[in-house]
């Protein structure tokens, strides 16, 4: 979704807001549709590749948000989706490439014998 990122390039906070709308609009329903009982296997991994704050309007090294949803994930003391929550929670991966083979590993308990 390219949408936020071209938008915060150009500086339009206007237009970041509607495209993130947007990704919102059609990406969310379908996530909590599974919300109540996921199927067996199904994982979710949500995050940006990079933040590009408005002010500069080009990308930062800076960490994201991420959300990872399914078996084997607990949840934590989070709110909303944000940087400053994510932040609030004390949880973080770094180096950042770490995160798929987080994602990846097997959950806590359902390990194959």
């Amino acid at each position: 979704m390219e949408g936020p990122d071209e938008a915060s390039h150009a500086g339009d906070a206007a237009g970041k807001v509607e495209a993130i709308e947007k990704c919102d609009a059609l990406m969310v329903p379908q996530v909590l549709a599974l919300a109540g009982a996921p199927p067996e296997g199904v994982r979710l991994l949500v995050l940006p590749d990079h933040p590009t704050p408005l002010e500069i309007k080009t990308h930062v090294a800076e960490p994201v948000p991420f959300i990872m949803w399914g078996q084997g994930f607990p949840a934590n003391d989070a709110t909303a989706y944000t940087e400053n929550e994510a932040r609030a929670t004390g949880f973080a991966v770094a180096p950042g490439h770490l995160l798929m083979s987080l994602f990846l590993s097997e959950p806590a308990g359902c390990r194959t014998p």
